[in-house]
């Protein structure tokens, strides 16, 4: 079965290699639903030969990557200012709110980040009631969670925050190279992503400079 991208990060898709691999992501689904067929790599430009990169060139764009994750956690924060709500808060509301019910592991296991870290983000989300919990039918200990009508308001006013500055970037980028630009990154994903499970305490390095442990 072939699954569309998530915006957790992580997709369920299958390869004929590594038939049980979880394999990050760039788009937008629930979590492993699947949305639209995908069919492994395709070429940049359709119909030409694929010239390939040169390592150093890429090498470049690679060292973009932790400014640019610096920049949006440091505008992600900014957004959030007055809500009490957190960017590693934020990060699970929002896998929550499109993904739930689901259980920490679960959430843990889409993240690629450590149980205990996600537990800590989890409690400070329950602790402003933005979050509860359910039974779960499918485990006896491992209760579901889902968001409250307060952490669906939350979430969503965090969302209209953050439209205004996605839809003033997007006008400065064009719609055929911003899609080239997503495969691209899904190339670098996959291309290094570590088959080993993270420790319990890790956390993702979008929001190790924001969220560090206590």
């Amino acid at each position: 079965m072939a699954y569309a991208a998530c915006s957790a990060g992580v997709c369920d898709r299958q390869t004929p290699s590594s038939p049980n691999r979880r394999r990050p992501c760039a788009g937008q689904c629930l979590g492993g639903t699947p949305l639209v067929p995908y069919n492994g790599p395709q070429p940049i430009h359709k119909g030409t030969t694929l010239m390939h990169a040169e390592p150093a060139r890429l090498y470049d764009l690679i060292r973009f990557i932790r400014p640019l994750y610096r920049n949006l956690g440091r505008a992600v924060e900014k957004n959030l200012a007055d809500t009490g709500i957190s960017v590693g808060m934020r990060a699970i509301l929002e896998l929550v709110y499109e993904a739930g019910p689901i259980s920490v592991p679960r959430i843990a296991e889409l993240m690629g980040t450590g149980r205990q870290y996600v537990q800590r983000m989890v409690n400070d989300n329950l602790a402003e009631e933005l979050l509860t919990k359910q039974k779960n039918p499918a485990h006896r200990r491992s209760q579901l969670l889902v968001v409250t009508d307060k952490g669906r308001d939350a979430f969503e006013a965090i969302r209209a925050g953050e439209a205004a500055n996605l839809a003033a970037v997007a006008q400065t980028i064009d719609a055929a190279e911003l899609e080239t630009c997503l495969k691209v990154v899904e190339a670098l994903h996959l291309g290094f992503l570590d088959e080993e499970p993270p420790q319990d305490g890790e956390m993702p390095p979008a929001y190790s400079d924001q969220c560090k442990p206590e």
